[in-house]
């Protein structure tokens, strides 16, 4: 069965379309799962009676909480599949959501597991950070089934009596959990708002998703790239960054996450490389006999449109020598998938010798692999995120093609947010497959060049990728402006004061 990232990044198909009608087909099979919560309910009584529009925000008043004497805050509840630490998820978000103002704010993160136990210690250490905040795992409980609607229906009844009603539901990752996207048709608060955890439309109902928060920076124009989506997009502006990065490379030699050095690592480290490359100059010399072309993007994000470029690379630069992450099956060893990628390459006529897969490596290892490379590759059409950042801040150069969807546009987007110039761009944005292969040689073949580029990239990430708390103000704003409800002065609120406003 064909996935979303197939989908819409390799055959190019309407991806709103296809996930709105798979909605329509699964909410028809069980219609469990068009269960509305009462207090939403009770919010569209209110909206009708208001006469407010369906393009309009209601923001009703809120001011003291129940208890008296303190103002109530907007309730929001996070729900993930994969806000464990590591995870490219948490990674991404912890930044945002463990800034967020919490004089405005009451967040409840709710981990939806997959699997019927989870160590908690597993968990993200930002779902920690505020003492405010709270933690729920939910789980699939052994008996039940993974098909149907009855236990994701059973894990919303208790979300709902575990927690105060939420007035909005910020999902993290939609689309990339079965659970979850379930769960998300669904109207468990007033507002729910997806978000590119994994960049993909939900294709549910505005109605019930009502807001996708993307990137301006990496998206097409809103008259174009509001057609990729169900919900109504909402976009942190062009020139702020979308999230609040940290260093993940501490002290140019350790990587964040474990705090393990790689600075003494080489080339010969990566002992499932070949014994020649493995000995081979590091690309500091103006002697290499091997020339490093790294792209360890997970396999699944890697199209048969990738194979050309590799292909066209190898041929480009007889020094060429191309690590892909190596397709492993849960127990080891060659898979189907693997045969067939390297079906893929040969019937694409790619020099068989000079492509090697590695397994997946710990964060410091990859860090070094990174930076023994003359040229990390930005997989196509779908792009990377994480590593581009990763990349980045070691100052390596990564080529890139920006595709049409958001996933395949992250690097373009940091490169500008960062500020490398025009001149510079120009030597590692293509438009076409030419392009994409030229650049790459003349950067994997030319140190001068490599060298001046890879200058600029690290002066630029050092000055402007970190500590950007515009990030966490824009999402303020966003959250702030969708929210059902206000925190309203109590002098001045009479019990008909609300807010109506076009979006």
């Amino acid at each position: 069965m064909l996935t979303l990232f197939p989908l819409s990044f390799y055959y190019k198909a309407d991806v709103a379309k296809i996930t709105s009608n798979a909605y329509t087909i699964t909410s028809y099979i069980w219609p469990e799962l068009n269960y509305i919560a009462p207090h939403v309910l009770q919010y569209e009584q209110e909206k009708q009676i208001r006469n407010i529009e369906k393009d309009e925000i209601y923001q009703k008043c809120i001011t003291t909480s129940t208890n008296g004497g303190q103002q109530r805050k907007i309730r929001l509840g996070v729900i993930s599949a994969t806000i464990s630490e590591g995870h490219s998820v948490s990674e991404d978000f912890g930044g945002i959501l463990s800034g967020l103002d919490r004089t405005k704010f009451d967040v409840t993160y709710i981990n939806v597991h997959e699997g019927s136990y989870s160590d908690p210690s597993t968990s993200a250490k930002f779902l920690t950070m505020n003492k405010e905040d709270s933690l729920h795992h939910y789980f699939k409980n052994p008996m039940e089934q993974n098909s149907g609607s009855t236990f994701i229906k059973r894990i919303a009844t208790d979300i709902l009596q575990d927690h105060a009603p939420f007035d909005m539901i910020l999902y993290l990752d939609l689309t990339m959990s079965t659970f979850i996207r379930r769960l998300g048709m669904m109207r468990l608060a007033p507002i729910q708002i997806n978000t590119h955890g994994h960049p993909v439309t939900s294709g549910h109902p505005s109605s019930v998703i009502q807001y996708f928060i993307s990137w301006a920076e990496a998206e097409l124009p809103i008259e174009e790239s509001q057609k990729h989506y169900t919900e109504q997009l909402q976009l942190i502006p062009n020139g702020k960054i979308h999230q609040y990065y940290t260093p993940r490379v501490l002290v140019e030699v350790t990587e964040e996450k474990n705090g393990r050095r790689f600075d003494h690592l080489t080339r010969n480290d990566f002992h499932e490389l070949p014994t020649y490359i493995k000995s081979s100059n590091e690309i500091d010399t103006y002697s290499n006999n091997i020339n490093l072309y790294v792209c360890m993007q997970k396999p699944f994000k890697v199209f048969p449109e990738f194979d050309e470029l590799v292909c066209g690379i190898l041929k480009k630069d007889p020094k060429g020598h191309v690590i892909l992450h190596k397709p492993e099956s849960k127990s080891g060893g060659y898979n189907h998938h693997e045969l067939t990628f390297v079906q893929r390459m040969i019937s694409a006529g790619c020099d068989m010798e000079r492509i090697h897969f590695i397994s997946a490596q710990p964060p410091h290892k990859l860090l070094k692999l990174y930076s023994t490379a003359n040229v990390v590759l930005d997989s196509y059409p779908a792009g990377g995120c994480t590593t581009t950042r990763e990349a980045l801040e070691l100052g390596k150069a990564v080529v890139t093609w920006p595709a049409r969807l958001l996933g395949g546009r992250w690097t373009l987007g940091l490169y500008t947010i960062i500020g490398i110039t025009e001149k510079i761009k120009s030597k590692l944005i293509a438009s076409n497959v030419n392009e994409y292969i030229t650049m790459a040689v003349n950067i994997g073949t030319n140190h001068t060049l490599r060298h001046e580029i890879e200058v600029e990239i690290k002066s630029k990430t050092e000055s402007n990728l970190f500590y950007r708390k515009e990030a966490i103000a824009e999402w303020e704003k966003i959250l702030l402006k969708v929210s059902p409800v206000k925190q309203c002065n109590n002098d001045n609120i009479d019990n008909n004061d609300d807010v109506k406003d076009e979006l």
